[in-house]
C-alpha cells in the first residue's frame, strides 16, 4: 500500500519544486542577493502574477502562473537539443513529428517550455538553417510535420547549448 505524505509534507515539497523555478523572495517581496537560486530560475517558464488572501486569517498566499510568451532565452541549440530528446523518446524509428506532437504533447518543447504557438511555428520555421539541413519543416493546409534526414545525437546537440559554437554539423 502507498505511504500517504502528510499535508506538510506536499506543502514542502511543492515549495522545493516551486523554488526550482522561481527566485527566492524575502518576507517584503524582494528578491535576496545573497540566496543561491536553482539555474531554472533563470528560464522565467513560473512567475509569480499576484496574491490571494486565505479566508479570513488575514494572510496572503502568492499566486503564480506558467509563462506563455515568446521565450528568447532558449537558444536554437537548446530547443534542438530539446525535440531531439523528445523524439527519441517518442518516435525513435520514425523520420517526422507533426506540429502537434511538438506543440502539446506531454514532454514535448511546447508543453515543457510553455512556447505558444507563434514562438514555435517561428523555431520550427528556422530549424532547417538551425540543424545545417538536418531537420525541415513543411506547414500546407494539410499537413504541419517536422522531417529529419537522421539523428544529430544528444551529445553533439548538449556540446552545441554549453560551447555556444555555430554549427558544422557534418554530414
Amino acid at each position: 500500500m502507498a505511504k500517504v505524505e502528510s499535508d506538510v509534507t506536499l506543502e514542502q515539497h511543492f515549495d522545493t519544486f516551486l523554488h526550482t523555478y522561481v527566485p527566492t523572495r524575502s518576507r517584503k517581496g524582494d528578491i535576496q542577493e545573497d540566496n543561491l537560486d536553482c539555474p531554472l530560475v533563470e528560464l522565467r517558464l513560473i512567475e509569480r502574477i499576484g496574491e490571494k488572501r486565505l479566508g479570513d486569517s488575514g494572510k496572503h498566499e502568492s499566486v503564480y502562473a506558467f509563462r506563455r510568451e515568446p521565450k528568447p532565452e532558449i537558444t536554437p541549440e537548446l530547443f534542438l537539443l530539446c525535440i531531439e530528446d523528445f523524439w527519441a523518446k517518442r518516435r525513435q524509428e520514425e523520420m517526422t513529428l507533426t506540429f502537434r506532437d511538438i506543440a502539446v504533447a506531454p514532454g514535448s518543447p511546447g508543453q515543457i517550455f510553455k512556447l505558444p504557438e507563434a514562438d514555435l511555428r517561428e523555431r520550427l520555421e528556422q530549424i532547417h538553417s538551425d540543424s545545417g539541413g538536418v531537420y525541415t519543416y513543411k506547414e500546407s493546409a494539410a499537413l504541419q510535420q517536422l522531417s529529419r534526414t537522421r539523428s544529430l545525437g544528444a551529445k553533439t546537440l548538449l556540446n552545441r547549448v554549453y560551447k555556444k559554437e555555430r554549427h558544422s554539423w557534418g554530414r
